[in-house]
């Protein structure tokens, strides 16, 4: 199955938002693991070591699920990203099961 890697940054004069959806996004993301979607995730930090993004690796059937599915996040509903840049991903071979 395909892995994508996704990089996304937070809207800058916008930090609320993140704050705002955090929690939601959190037990969004729990679930994603929990099925097996979401691989490794974690905040971009700033300068000042606060959040300004995300990182996602998913396992997903296509680029097409992965739209449908961030499309899904929280933080997408709540416009915190200024860009999400979404790349076909392959681990290696050490890390495939």
């Amino acid at each position: 199955m395909p892995h994508f890697l996704v990089i996304a940054r937070d809207h800058p004069q916008k930090p609320e938002r993140r704050l705002g959806a955090r929690a939601e996004h959190l037990e969004w993301a729990k679930e994603q693991k929990e099925v097996g979607r979401l691989i490794h995730a974690g905040a971009l930090l700033g300068e000042d070591g606060g959040m300004v993004g995300s990182v996602l690796l998913f396992q997903v059937e296509s680029g097409e699920a992965l739209a449908a599915l961030l499309a899904e996040d929280p933080y997408a509903k709540q416009n915190v990203f200024e860009s999400v840049d979404i790349t076909p991903y392959k681990p290696a071979p050490i890390f495939q099961g």
